[in-house]
């Protein structure tokens, strides 16, 4: 079952959307249909599609048994919600133990 969709975008995006569409071999409906099922499908979802190298690590992270590894924190920006202050002085204190001060 489908429905019909009005959305009011900017129309050089929607003329670069109809090439992409069209170079991609697929209607803009089917497109932004895609693109919506990606963002609005669950982590859990997501993260079934990619092949870890250690399954296991990634199951027990999941379950909260884990820790998240720091370099994966920044990856995925653990920093969003921390305010502009917290950010900086964690900026700074990074930098100090990088370069040993």
């Amino acid at each position: 079952m489908t429905t019909k969709v009005t959305l009011d975008i900017n129309e050089k995006l929607a003329e670069k959307a109809k090439k992409y569409a069209e170079e991609q071999g697929q209607s803009l409906s089917a497109l932004v249909e895609t693109l919506l099922s990606d963002v609005t499908e669950p982590k859990e979802k997501v993260l079934e599609k990619i092949k870890p190298k250690n399954p296991e690590l990634v199951k027990r992270i999941l379950d909260g048994t884990e820790p998240i590894p720091k370099d994966l924190k920044d990856f995925f920006g653990i920093l969003k919600g921390m305010s502009e202050d917290d950010v900086e002085n964690a900026k700074w204190e990074h930098l100090k133990e990088k370069h040993g001060l």
